[in-house]
């Protein structure tokens, strides 16, 4: 016997009428099925999420995406920077200036991590080649979830970025860039080894429809600190790959 997995996608509803006789006479009423917008015959993804990267070292990074949210027992605001959180970081092989922090959410030493309700694999991706706008992508589950929903976390450019949707071509990247600097936006940075993000803006919904950021707390900064060696401090990347817009 032939058997299959049915998936029910989203948001909409399927209903099968029941009746007590084969001839379908006696009707008793309906079984119903929520929160369905399609049907999909279910596939087993066998791919390895790592595929295409390369692990290089653990980062260390300081996080004003989700941690300037809590406090201690005492109300005092909890300092991302006095617990600066190990993470994985991975170079991507065919594009040598993209860069993501693998599960940064799930370190046992840093002070949320009890309360982190995900089950997804979490990515910070950003892209480096242009060190004076670094490219903090939108679109990723960061791997951390609380009442309010699974965290999506990015840069003010990358979700400028995203907001393009399909429509995105490089040759608007100029103009953005001069239309943030209008607006005196802050831009995300790379330097000695040091990914700074001026603005840690997040959403709670894949769609990435907002930028929200914790504007009335001092700690807005994240920083992503690059592993170096034993011989020659950070090590050589390549943060080259693209000329910066000009």
């Amino acid at each position: 016997m032939l058997v299959g997995i049915i998936t029910f996608p989203a948001d909409h509803g399927f209903s099968w009428a029941a009746y007590e006789d084969s001839r379908y006479r006696m009707f008793q009423g309906y079984f119903d099925v929520f929160d369905v917008e399609g049907m999909a015959p279910y596939v087993e993804d066998n791919t390895d999420p790592n595929e295409g990267w390369t692990n290089i070292g653990n980062a260390t990074f300081v996080d004003a995406w989700i941690t300037p949210s809590y406090k201690f027992n005492d109300g005092t605001q909890v300092n991302p920077s006095d617990y600066p959180i190990e993470a994985t970081l991975q170079q991507n092989d065919e594009i040598p200036t993209l860069y993501r922090l693998l599960n940064p959410y799930y370190d046992q030493n840093w002070p949320i991590v009890s309360m982190n309700q995900s089950n997804k694999t979490g990515y910070i991706v950003f892209d480096i080649a242009d060190p004076d706008h670094v490219i903090v992508k939108a679109g990723y589950p960061a791997g951390f979830k609380n009442s309010n929903g699974e965290f999506y976390v990015y840069g003010i450019l990358g979700w400028q970025i995203w907001t393009f949707g399909s429509s995105w071509d490089d040759s608007y990247l100029p103009e953005l860039i001069a239309y943030m600097e209008e607006d005196y936006m802050p831009f995300d940075t790379y330097a000695d080894g040091v990914v700074t993000v001026n603005m840690s803006v997040f959403d709670t919904s894949a769609k990435c429809e907002n930028a929200y950021s914790w504007n009335n707390n001092p700690y807005v900064v994240s920083t992503i600190t690059f592993p170096s060696d034993d011989t020659n401090g950070i090590i050589d990347i390549e943060a080259n790959h693209k000329a910066p817009v000009e």
